[in-house]
């Protein structure tokens, strides 16, 4: 038995969104901050850096192409008060940025781990201000604190500095005073040129792969929608003997994964995780 516990967002090829999604702009977003608290205070104000900052230029000039060469990690959030944002502080490893083009717009796309804001980007004169955002639609459980803090960060004119050391270091002074820093690492297209963008069903449960090894391999199934999202038709199911980028494996639901496929310089492909349009829980069956 299977209980659908979401929407599937399906496909954005346009910033209108269909109806399983979100549609309320970024700026509609309503967000009550957390006072600096005696609890929040137990952190210490000043907080220590986990990167260590290289002695490499700032560049004045932010543009939304040096942003997109990379894909930006959380490594620190703090209020007005320098505390920190412990909702987001707690989970910095898997809260995302990254910046991109749409049919020719610029976009930014940010997450907490559970649903992916798009975004239209405006950059200039390194104040960054996103002009409407959608999101997927997945309930989302003990993240909803830190998908709301960070909602509230995106919402309105951000103050940005980059420093492109070895490892660059992008700052961002949010609304209400809030500052997120983050860690870039190589995009993907960076490192392999433009992704084709598929949708693969995953099955809960994994089979042995074929080698006759002890290894696990993923039951995956291509599926294909139309433009305005709607499916078109669906594979067979297959043996994936391979790794997703940013994927870990749910036994207890099926997924449907929206994917960007890449080739690299031996000719082999590379998958990447973009999101989780659609998760089903699965029962006893």
């Amino acid at each position: 038995m299977k209980i659908n516990i979401l929407c599937a967002a399906l496909v954005l090829t346009t910033l209108s969104l269909s109806a399983c999604q979100n549609t309320t702009p970024i700026d509609a977003i309503k967000v009550k901050l957390p006072a600096s608290s005696s609890s929040q205070t137990t952190n210490t104000a000043q907080t220590l850096p986990l990167v260590k900052e290289e002695l490499a230029p700032e560049i004045n000039h932010v543009t939304a192409a040096d942003l997109s060469r990379y894909q930006w990690t959380l490594v620190s959030a703090v209020d007005s008060g320098n505390l920190r944002l412990e909702p987001l502080t707690a989970i910095k490893d898997q809260v995302k940025l990254s910046f991109g083009q749409l049919k020719g717009v610029d976009i930014l796309r940010y997450t907490v781990g559970c649903n992916t804001v798009t975004g239209r980007l405006q950059l200039i004169d390194s104040v960054m201000s996103v002009q409407e955002g959608v999101s997927t639609k997945m309930f989302c459980e003990d993240l909803d604190d830190a998908e709301k803090l960070l909602n509230h960060a995106m919402h309105g004119d951000s103050q940005l500095s980059l420093k492109q050391g070895a490892v660059p270091i992008l700052t961002q002074l949010a609304g209400a005073n809030t500052t997120l820093v983050w860690q870039g690492a190589l995009s993907s297209e960076a490192k392999y040129g433009k992704a084709e963008m598929v949708f693969w069903a995953v099955d809960h449960e994994v089979e042995p792969c074929p080698d006759g090894t002890t290894r696990e391999c993923l039951k995956v199934k291509p599926i294909h929608y139309d433009a305005k999202g709607v499916k078109l038709s669906e594979g067979q199911w297959t043996l994936f003997d391979g790794e997703i980028e940013g994927y870990t494996h749910d036994s207890e639901h099926d997924q449907v994964l929206r994917l960007k496929r890449y080739t690299d310089d031996a000719k082999k492909a590379v998958y990447v995780l973009e999101t989780v349009v659609e998760s089903l829980l699965v029962k006893s069956r």
